[in-house]
């Protein structure tokens, strides 16, 4: 799970980000997500709003889940 945060940190700049679904809205409005593949059987979506404050963007990740778990609302 570690090297997952890791991944998150150094790279969530760089993955494709997609609009998330309005079922995961619980969990934050106009929320993005992205996926990040650990092995050939599970990938994570991270799910994360961006604020901007002055010239810099906080990326604040507000839920992650892997597809075992939230594929069919993708």
């Amino acid at each position: 799970m570690i090297e997952l945060i890791e991944d998150i940190e150094n790279n969530l700049l760089k993955v494709q980000q997609k609009p998330a679904p309005a079922y995961f809205n619980r969990y934050g409005k106009n929320m993005s997500y992205a996926v990040f593949s650990r092995n050939k059987r599970t990938s994570w979506y991270v799910f994360f709003t961006v604020h901007k404050i002055g010239n810099e963007k906080i990326y604040f990740v507000r839920y992650i889940a892997n597809n075992h778990t939230v594929v069919q609302y993708l």
